[in-house]
C-alpha cells in the first residue's frame, strides 16, 4: 500500500508546494578509510546523514514568508519519510543555502526554488 501521509514536516508544519522530495543517504567515513595496496576498501563508517532535496513551485508572498522563518533557522525538527523504513523518522536539521527569487512583483509571486535540509546527526 502507498505511504499516504506528509513527506516533511518542519516544526510540526505541513510542507506545502512540494514538486520534488529526494532523499540523500551522505555516508561519512574515519580517517582510516581507504584502499590498501591489494585494492581493498576498509574504513570505519561513522554515519549516514540524511540530506533531504525539497523543491518548490511558485509560492505567494505569505507563502515564502511563512517558509523563509521555518529555513532560517540554525535548527529545525524536521519529520522526514524514510524510504528504507516506509515510515517516518524526526531529527534535528539544518538548511543549506538558498534563493527567494520574485517571478513577478505585480504579484509578489516567487519563483521555483530547491533547498538541501541536512541532518544534524547520523541517522
Amino acid at each position: 500500500m502507498p505511504y499516504s501521509g506528509n513527506l516533511i514536516t518542519i516544526d510540526s508544519a505541513v510542507i506545502g508546494k512540494l514538486t520534488g522530495y529526494d532523499v540523500g543517504f551522505h555516508k561519512l567515513w574515519a580517517a582510516d578509510t581507504g584502499r590498501n595496496m591489494k585494492g581493498e576498501n576498509k574504513g570505519t563508517l561513522i554515519g549516514i546523514f540524511p540530506k533531504l532535496t525539497l523543491s518548490f513551485g511558485s509560492l505567494t508572498e505569505d507563502e515564502m514568508a511563512s517558509l523563509a522563518a521555518k529555513l532560517n533557522k540554525a535548527s529545525v525538527s524536521v519529520t522526514w519519510y524514510d524510504p528504507e523504513t516506509k515510515g517516518t523518522r524526526t531529527a534535528s536539521f539544518y538548511t543549506g543555502d538558498w534563493q527567494a527569487k520574485v517571478k513577478k512583483k505585480s504579484t509578489m509571486m516567487y519563483a521555483p526554488f530547491e533547498v538541501s535540509v541536512i541532518a544534524n546527526k547520523k541517522r
